[in-house]
């Protein structure tokens, strides 16, 4: 396999300006990247290096005004124009660049993929329109929602090896991206997203997410995920107080579209004033639709050590909102 070492900087200046009721923002930067490879195949260049400037450039406007059950309506039309030029990039190996997901974040980021090892090309703009319903005697934001597309001057040339570059766009455009959060109340609370595709008039992608979280200690997820093509699931995840020692912690996702489990997760914790200690079992698929069972067992002692697999981050990574 490759290895090597690899160097990143990116310097750059930023201008902006806020009057409260419209605002813009620019930044122009310089990433300089290079490399110091081993394993290279021969003829295949050890020591690559990129340059590359960035700009971009976010205005837009905002609309308040109080509706007649004293609560804070906005409306905030935005405008973000992306220039990146291109530079080919087939030198560079792999190491931990990829595709997020294309959600409405991506309708503002700066380059289309994570990591380093590729920057995307883009002259493109994004027009979103934002909506927020604020209690101006507590400031929380009980509703936001958001839709927006890209639109691109110019077809984007980097990419992924073996994936096409045309993943997230048709023509000249973006699907249409949106996204809704709704607070109920103090527990409960909404999330819904949307991917809609203007030429083929259809959904690719949606997900709605429900959460109750009466206590900060206790949170129950309900959701579900659709992706055309790809995969159509339903997700619980739950961690629960049984008792003032004990708590219970489960998560059950399943595939609809191959009709078989994705994952479980089922564990217990006993937590006294010196100690705790906590059991979990987890069963995930891996290659060829293969599962693979693990189990966790692990003990504190309160103020000194842990001993045993690290169940919390287990749990904060499957158990979204959980606030211990």
């Amino acid at each position: 396999n490759i290895d090597g070492l690899r160097m990143d900087i990116r310097p750059g200046v930023n201008m902006g300006v806020d009057r409260g009721y419209w605002f813009a923002d620019s930044n122009l930067s310089w990433r300089y990247t290079q490399y110091d490879l081993d394993g290279t195949a021969p003829g295949v260049e050890n020591e690559p290096d990129r340059s590359l400037p960035t700009f971009d450039l976010k205005s837009g406007l905002r609309f308040e005004r109080m509706d007649r059950t004293g609560l804070l309506q906005t409306l905030e039309p935005t405008l973000y124009y992306l220039y990146t030029p291109f530079e080919r990039q087939n030198d560079i190996p792999i190491f931990d660049a990829g595709l997020p997901d294309f959600s409405v974040s991506e309708l503002f980021s700066d380059n289309r993929f994570t990591g380093v090892d590729r920057i995307g090309d883009a002259n493109q703009l994004t027009y979103a329109l934002t909506s927020r319903v604020i209690n101006p005697g507590t400031g929380k934001v009980l509703f936001r929602g958001t839709i927006g597309q890209i639109y691109y001057f110019r077809d984007p040339r980097v990419r992924l090896p073996g994936v096409p570059v045309n993943t997230q766009f048709n023509e000249n455009h973006s699907d249409v991206l949106g996204e809704m959060d709704i607070t109920l109340s103090e527990k409960w609370s909404n999330h819904y997203s949307v991917q809609w595709d203007l030429e083929e008039e259809r959904y690719n992608r949606g997900s709605v997410h429900f959460r109750y979280r009466p206590r900060e200690n206790s949170v129950l997820n309900l959701a579900y995920r659709f992706r055309r093509d790809v995969l159509e699931q339903t997700d619980i995840s739950a961690i629960w107080p049984l008792s003032s020692r004990w708590s219970m912690v489960g998560r059950w996702n399943y595939s609809l579209a191959a009709r078989q489990n994705v994952e479980s997760l089922a564990g217990l914790e006993y937590n006294s004033c010196c100690w705790a200690a906590r059991f979990a079992w987890r069963r995930f698929i891996v290659d060829n639709n293969e599962y693979n069972d693990a189990f966790y067992l692990q003990l504190e002692l309160s103020g000194l050590a842990r001993f045993g697999e690290s169940i919390d981050r287990l749990i904060n990574r499957d158990i979204v909102g959980f606030l211990p």
